[in-house]
């Protein structure tokens, strides 16, 4: 077998590969892992869905304005998405991570309050309400922003929850309080407009 001779080249390419790696390796070993959303169709291990310590703010805390894109990247961005007879401020969902938190641990929800969650393509979406403790009605929109379809979805208490699951595509979803569709007047067909 011959043998192999390394350039002062090859051994800092080889040492640039190694370092790399290690610098990969220490990234995914410290990375923050997942959680479950209110409403979710991720498929994170139950084991990982952590719970926000007790009496702690759910807010992030961000530095003071000198650092404006740390703080844009803490603090989640809102939208204000407007019914046939209210509007609402929706804290918006885009990301895999906010997707799967959703609105888990919440304890309250404004009345003109709620959540819009943006996929990246029309398809089905199913929601389930695990560890999610209040009431609520998820509004599923098309890609065109109809409601394709509505659904009053209460809190689980118990190991195996529903799956709430749209009769159609949707590219996009709402989360309000329980009765906000009702009361409001939003059905099946409605246009719902927001900035996205």
């Amino acid at each position: 077998m011959p043998a192999v001779i390394f350039t002062m080249a090859d051994k800092y390419v080889l040492f640039g590969i190694a370092l790399f790696a290690m610098v990969i390796g220490i990234l995914f070993l410290t990375a923050q892992p997942a959680t479950m959303p209110a409403g979710s169709f991720s498929q994170v291990p139950e084991e990982q869905i952590t719970e926000p310590e007790a009496n702690s703010d759910t807010s992030q805390e961000t530095k003071p304005d000198s650092d404006n894109s740390q703080k844009a990247r803490l603090e989640p961005s809102s939208v204000q998405v407007c019914f046939s007879n209210a509007c609402i401020e929706a804290e918006l969902a885009e990301t895999p991570v906010q997707i799967s938190q959703g609105l888990m641990f919440r304890e309250y929800l404004g009345e003109e309050e709620g959540m819009l969650f943006v996929f990246e393509k029309e398809a089905i979406y199913s929601f389930w309400m695990k560890n999610t403790l209040i009431p609520l009605d998820i509004i599923w929109l098309s890609k065109s922003k109809k409601i394709v379809h509505i659904e009053h979805a209460i809190p689980c208490t118990t190991k195996k929850c529903r799956s709430y699951m749209p009769k159609a595509t949707a590219m996009y979803a709402i989360e309000v309080n329980s009765g906000f569709a009702e009361k409001n007047g939003a059905k099946i067909g409605d246009t719902v407009e927001f900035e996205h």
